[in-house]
């Protein structure tokens, strides 16, 4: 279940309001919230209305994902492009369609708090046109590893993000074993194909570090499986990486 929500035209939220954060009171009304379920491709769509703005964030969505139990997947908010010629700056510009705030006192992306970090997974990619409408496109990382995903996996293994991250030609995978384990590590693209398979032979319980060997990669987004197996079973995580 995907779960997404954001402003009107005019930076405002639905049940929300009557604060100094927003002075309109729309606490009691329900409008640019929605729910999907995925499909088999874990792919889903929303028809929606070119969020707004408002004054210390730049322009965005926000995500919430469920598993089909109710557990939280993941939480992340949708950046978009910005620039001269973005759809943020020519949607902001069209007043014939009710936008009247334009871009003065626009937080940029890299000005955003909440992108502080930077937003290469939360970035999106638009195309279309102020008069046909826009088709937004965002990919959605749940790792494993978050509430819900495998629990037995959690018990027998953690691993975390990688750093640097993103990286250009070698970055660390940070694994904490909870029993000795033969380890191996794949680096996969998003549409599924292995680039990359290695075995780190048997390592014993406690804090290890993997090396991530990406410099023959093309630049974009990948996914690495950590997987392990003991004398309890095997077990697999995986968290999404870039490449510069």
């Amino acid at each position: 279940m995907v779960d997404i929500w954001h402003c009107d035209k005019d930076g405002n939220y639905s049940q929300y309001g009557g604060t100094p954060m927003q002075a309109v009171d729309y606490t009691s009304q329900d409008f640019l919230r929605g729910r999907q379920t995925t499909d088999s491709s874990g792919k889903v769509s929303f028809t929606s209305i070119f969020p707004g703005w408002y004054m210390g964030r730049a322009t965005h969505i926000h995500v919430h994902i469920y598993d089909a139990n109710g557990n939280t997947l993941l939480i992340s908010q949708i950046a978009f492009p910005e620039g001269t010629g973005s759809a943020v700056d020519l949607v902001n510009a069209s007043t014939a369609n009710g936008y009247t705030k334009g871009m003065t006192g626009y937080t940029y992306n890299n000005a955003d708090n909440v992108f502080s970090d930077g937003t290469a997974t939360e970035m999106s990619t638009i195309l279309g046109s102020v008069n046909a409408g826009y088709v937004l496109e965002w990919d959605a990382y749940c790792n494993a590893g978050s509430t819900g995903v495998d629990t037995l996996a959690l018990q027998q293994f953690q691993i975390r993000q990688n750093y640097p991250n993103p990286c250009s030609n070698y970055s660390n995978v940070p694994i904490i074993l909870r029993s000795s384990s033969s380890v191996q590590m794949q680096i996969i693209t998003t549409d599924g194909k292995m680039v990359s398979n290695k075995d780190f032979g048997t390592l014993q319980d406690g804090e290890h570090s993997l090396p991530l060997e990406v410099n023959n990669l093309p630049a974009g987004k990948y996914i690495y499986n950590v997987i392990i197996n003991n004398h309890t079973g095997s077990f697999k995580q995986s968290k999404l990486f870039i490449k510069n």
